[in-house]
């Protein structure tokens, strides 16, 4: 049977949960205090025990200027013990069916891209796709800079202040409004946001070009113990245009001082975040129709 689970199946959802993905009781129970009033789970259920779930999250949809209802799914999952059975294809197949009576459209981003056909078969298409781009330091006069009240350097160098998520939030939202690709809800982009500061990421704000950004970036210690054999990995800049971005990516440079940032982007959806496991030019976002 499938059904919408309840409140109390959540311990049960939590536990195939972290068998599933690894995730620990206390991100998880982060996951569902963040997004309660959002959240919505279908599990396939027999006997009295959960076999499978999936996780459905309100986003909207935005392309040529118009946002469309859309549901983000998330935490597909099915217990070890019954994989090969189809449950994960028919969880899918009941929200494509549900999504479709509500007049919505689903939305994922694949654990990583070998995962794109599994979903393709199952009435994905891919929508947008992402660019992995290395920027190195530049020897140019710097442009960017964060002082003191947003003003002036700091001896000949960048300065960045860490930025609450709340702040980041808000400056994606001006950075990003009516771009094409998925608005996530501010509950789901707190979510998101305090993981990655949780897991060792950078929340900070930087002065590009007179305006603030915001970025999420986190350190990738290189072979040898100096900061300048260290990758600097730039999650997300809250910038429309590609030479804007490596403009900023290149002041983290040498704030870190650091000589290389691996810069995320996506080639017509600006902006938006990914996870951590998405490999190289892997498939970004699938829409199901």
């Amino acid at each position: 049977m499938i059904r919408f689970g309840t409140e109390t199946d959540r311990q049960e959802i939590m536990a195939l949960w972290e068998e599933s993905f690894g995730d620990a009781q206390a991100e998880i129970t982060e996951f569902f205090r963040c997004l309660a009033g959002e959240v919505r789970v279908l599990v396939w259920e027999e006997t009295g025990r959960i076999l499978g779930q999936l996780c459905l999250l309100p986003v909207r949809l935005w392309s040529y200027g118009k946002a469309a209802k859309a549901e983000y799914i998330y935490a597909v999952a099915t217990k070890a013990k019954a994989r090969g059975r189809g449950i994960c294809t028919g969880l899918l197949s009941a929200a494509a069916c549900l999504l479709k009576e509500e007049g919505s459209c689903g939305v994922l981003v694949p654990a990583d891209s070998g995962l794109a056909k599994f979903y393709e078969k199952r009435g994905f298409s891919p929508c947008f796709y992402e660019k992995i781009w290395e920027v190195e330091v530049s020897d140019e006069k710097e442009t960017c800079r964060r002082g003191n009240a947003w003003q002036g350097g700091s001896g000949g160098r960048y300065v960045t202040e860490p930025m609450s998520v709340f702040a980041y939030i808000q400056c994606r939202r001006n950075a990003f409004y009516g771009a094409a690709g998925v608005e996530p809800s501010d509950a789901m982009l707190e979510y998101a946001v305090s993981s990655f500061v949780r897991e060792g990421g950078i929340c900070t704000g930087l002065l590009c070009e007179e305006k603030v950004c915001g970025v999420l970036c986190r350190m990738e210690r290189g072979a040898k113990s100096t900061p300048r054999e260290n990758t600097l990995l730039i999650q997300e800049i809250t910038v429309k245009g590609k030479e804007e971005a490596i403009r900023a990516a290149q002041a983290l440079l040498k704030h870190f001082d650091c000589r290389r940032a691996l810069l995320r982007r996506s080639y017509d959806a600006f902006g938006l975040y990914l996870p951590a496991a998405l490999e190289k030019d892997g498939c970004f976002n699938l829409v199901l129709n």
